[in-house]
């Protein structure tokens, strides 16, 4: 939340695939204790995604799997992180 979701976020996006052929995967932000960053709603998500298409870039917004079980992704190694500086 905060820091790549916004419509600006997009307009630069579009400049920087420019001419490219390839497809964008959003990925919805996990949680992941002490770090404190947040996601953001699925509606905000789903703007982002639509702009993308309606521009030219393939966008899917992919399924969150492994939040329940502490290994979705960037989990597991924050974790890994974490228990070494102990």
């Amino acid at each position: 939340k905060g820091v790549n979701e916004t419509l600006y976020h997009g307009r630069e996006l579009l400049k920087l695939l420019e001419g490219l052929d390839c497809r964008v995967n959003l990925i919805r932000y996990h949680a992941i204790p002490s770090v404190p960053l947040e996601g953001v709603p699925e509606e905000t998500m789903v703007r982002l995604r639509d702009y993308l298409t309606k521009n030219g870039i393939f966008t899917t917004i992919r399924a969150s799997r492994g939040e329940d079980i502490f290994a979705a992704c960037g989990m597991l190694s924050t974790l890994k992180k974490n228990n070494e500086k102990k």
